[in-house]
């Protein structure tokens, strides 16, 4: 399968190339990349793309491993591949199907758009990397009403490019939104809305980009203002017009990075976020204490009903025996008083008897009594009885639960058993159905064989019929000839062999019938043979239907027999278990709701003291620089302090890397001397003049903040005539060789005069960062 390369996307990647990599002294000698192509030559002994990994992500890879040229062997430049595919894993890049060898061998393996698609996932890291919040406090405006910021944060870079898109346009009153980074962009109204939301100064209106109809012409006049403000990079004309999704991407990307155009949060909004976190750990607090005693009462209402049950199951068993035995003592009693009232009775009567009589009738009594005695301990004797049978028939209970389970289980294995066995039989009859339709289809196949045999021999017997009378027709004409012999013996010859080549058809066509009569024959037996074995299929189907039937009634009586014993035995227990459940309902989504408000309290806070935290930073930042430069006489100092090395190749090769400065050749007239050629270095509100030829430390170094700025441009004359105020009033003039350098560096040197003013300057004072202007050649 051939892969595409786009050249536009091959030119915009070498171009960063080009770019990041010009001050490497162990490739620089390779680049310019030019023709672009040239790229797959210097990848291939890994160091080029190393090299732009440890410049993209320092700690994804350890340079000082790598081997440089020359290389001994091919194995050190093996060794370097492997580092760069291992440093790209690292960064989070998809190496599929991507080795060693595919890189040192593209051309000849034909895999150089693996390369390409490596060296994107690298510049697209480079590009995303900064589209944070932390880096980015300022996103927090593109939040939706009513979005929770967590799921904010978790939105790919992708998304939130989008966001930010939309949130400028929408602002700049397009209705229209933007949901990809390829035809939504091809007729160039967002880019112009975008661009002209971005920097009205800089960049036309929309109204006048989108009255030109040529969709090329258009994407011109966009990135004319891309290039107004630094950022034409990555896409021309062509690829805006074509809707190419991958270097659209990059060239929104690095326009976020480098114009942003969103503001801080003010102190109002921070004020109002500290109070809805105040409010939601309020809200928290109170969740967690309805928790709290939603479980206190879920557990004292489970104690209690398990004192009520274990109260309830003593007191009917106590009942039940303290009723036998009030039974069995109300008759004992009854029995004794009976008996007593019989020997009151008879001792009344027989009071005239002798004392010996008396003496019986006391022993009696005395054995009645004993007798009552004997009843209660058989009372007490029955009750504990009562007792163990009580547990007897508890651990019945449990047997019979037991044999419950037991039987449970031998059921599921009975319907599993039953299950496979139906499996089986299912399975048996569908190859018995698929046999069945072979034979039917064979059968119609034979069917038409017989079928066409048949009219095989229909038309041999034409044929047979069509030869004899031919033959007779011959032995008429034989006849015929003998009588005409004297006509010829010409003829006779001609005759005889027409007859001879008609007896030899008539044996061929016999032989043809006998041939297909045997197969006629054959197939009739196949035939018959077949039908036997569809009526051999058919009854072990009806057999096997039978058999599933009488397993399916009795597996159907089974599971209604364990279903009413299962029912029987869990009847009892359904009202704790449903009044359990509920409570156990509430406690969860009390828990829930609690965990929510957890989660949602706590990234607000967070980012609440993200925000104070690098609101804190930045005015401690400002006062100390403050201090600082008030605290230096000699501005060098200053910078020394500031910077620690303020070398031109530090600050060219910052340039190269992060963001833009303003460089060139100029000549500077210091405190009214003799103009002499430097070359211009202008970083935040200092202005660095270092001989031209050289790279070494500053010749001079000015303060241009609070600095006045007046600007000569005659048909003969450009200069910049600045008063500066820091450390001590002096002046200082810069003459310029045409008017576009002094335009652009008269903007420059303004920035760098209102660096103290909050209201002017759109930078932020901890960055200390540079920006590019096109090198001046004097």
């Amino acid at each position: 399968m051939a892969h595409v390369i786009l050249e536009s996307e091959l030119n915009a990647l070498t171009r960063q190339i080009n770019l990041r990599l010009a001050e490497d002294e162990d490739v620089a000698a390779r680049l310019p990349l030019d023709p672009p192509a040239k790229l797959f030559e210097e990848v291939t002994d890994g160091l080029l793309l190393s090299k732009l990994i440890a410049v993209v992500k320092p700690d994804a890879i350890n340079t000082s491993v790598l081997h440089r040229p020359p290389m001994r062997t091919q194995y050190q430049a093996v060794e370097n591949q492997n580092l760069c595919i291992d440093a790209a894993r690292k960064m989070g890049c998809v190496i599929t199907n991507i080795g060693a060898l595919d890189i040192m061998r593209n051309q000849e393996n034909h895999t150089e758009h693996l390369v390409l698609g490596l060296l994107w996932q690298i510049v697209k890291f480079a590009l995303m990397s900064r589209l944070t919040i932390h880096l980015h406090p300022e996103l927090i405006r593109l939040v939706g009403p009513g979005e929770d910021l967590a799921r904010f944060l978790q939105l790919p870079p992708e998304d939130v490019l989008l966001r930010w898109v939309n949130y400028h346009i929408e602002r700049a009153g397009l209705s229209r939104k933007m949901t990809n980074f390829g035809s939504d962009v091809m007729d160039s109204t967002i880019y112009a809305t975008l661009l002209h939301a971005l920097d009205p100064s800089q960049c036309a209106a929309p109204e006048t980009i989108l009255a030109v109809q040529n969709l090329t012409t258009r994407a011109e006049k966009v990135l004319a203002g891309a290039a107004a403000l630094g950022c034409l990079e990555y896409v021309t004309p062509p690829d805006v017009v074509a809707g190419n999704s991958k270097l659209n991407l990059a060239f929104i990307a690095n326009l976020f990075n480098k114009h942003p155009g969103i503001q801080l949060p003010s102190e109002e909004e921070l004020r109002m976020l500290t109070q809805s976190g105040a409010q939601l750990r309020t809200s928290l607090l109170s969740a967690q204490g309805s928790v709290a005693a939603l479980q206190s009462d879920l557990a004292r209402v489970a104690s209690q009903n398990t004192d009520l049950a274990r109260k309830l199951s003593d007191a009917e068993q106590e009942k039940t025996g303290l009723l036998s035995s009030r039974s069995t003592l109300e008759a004992s009693l009854a029995a004794a008083q009976k008996e007593n009232r019989e020997l009151h009775d008879l001792l009344f009567q027989t009071g005239s008897q002798s004392k010996q009589e008396v003496s019986d009738l006391t022993a009696r009594l005395a054995a009645v009594t004993s007798e009552l005695e004997a009843a209660k301990q058989s009372t007490a004797t029955a009750a504990e009885e009562h007792q163990q049978n009580v547990q007897q028939l508890n651990a019945a209970i449990a047997t019979l639960k037991d044999q419950l389970a037991n039987t449970r289980l031998q059921t599921a294995r009975s319907i599993d058993v039953l299950t496979g066995e139906t499996a089986q039989l299912t399975h048996k009859l569908e190859e018995t159905e698929a046999r069945l339709a072979a034979a039917t289809s064979r059968e119609r196949d034979y069917e038409a064989e017989i079928a066409r045999l048949k009219a095989r021999i229909a038309e041999l017997e034409e044929s047979l019929a069509r030869v004899t009378a031919e033959r007779d027709a011959a032995l008429r004409d034989l006849a015929s000839l003998r009588e005409a012999n004297e006509r010829g013996s010409s003829a006779y010859k001609e005759l005889k062999t027409r007859h001879h080549d008609a007896e030899a058809a008539l044996v061929a066509a016999r032989l043809d019938i006998a041939e297909k009569s045997n197969a006629l024959a054959a197939a009739k037996k196949s035939i018959e043979e077949k039908e036997w074995a569809l009526f051999s299929a058919e009854r072990d189907r009806d057999d096997t239907q039978a058999q599933l039937a009488k397993l399916a009634a009795k597996l159907k009586e089974q599971t209604a027999e364990y279903e009413k014993r299962f029912d029987d035995l869990t009847a009892a227990m359904r009202d704790l278990e449903t009044k359990r459940g509920e409570w156990e309902t509430k406690a969860t989504r009390a828990e829930g709701r609690a965990g929510a408000l957890e989660v949602k309290c706590a990234t607000q806070l967070t980012m609440i003291d993200h925000l104070s935290g690098q609101k804190y930073r930045s005015d401690t930042f400002i006062t100390h620089l403050k201090r600082l430069s008030s605290s230096y006489s000699n501005p060098k100092k200053l910078t020394a302090a500031l910077y620690d090395d303020t070398s031109a190749d530090r600050f060219e090769r910052l340039a190269g890397l992060d963001a833009p400065s303003v460089m060139g050749v100029v000549r500077a007239v210091v405190e009214r001397k003799e103009a002499k050629p430097f070359k211009g270095i202008l970083k935040d509100n200092f202005l660095f003049l270092y001989k031209p030829d050289k790279a070494g430390e500053p010749q001079e170094v000015f303060r241009v903040d609070d600095c006045t700025i007046v600007s000569i441009n005659t048909a003969d004359q450009f200069c910049l005539d600045l008063t500066l105020i820091h450390p001590a009033p002096h002046t200082l003039r810069l003459e310029f060789a045409d008017p576009a350098h002094l335009a652009a560096w008269e903007k420059m040197l303004q920035a760098a005069a209102d660096w103290w003013t909050d209201n002017k300057s759109n930078r932020d004072p901890m960055s200390r960062g540079i920006v590019r202007s096109p090198t001046n050649p004097f």
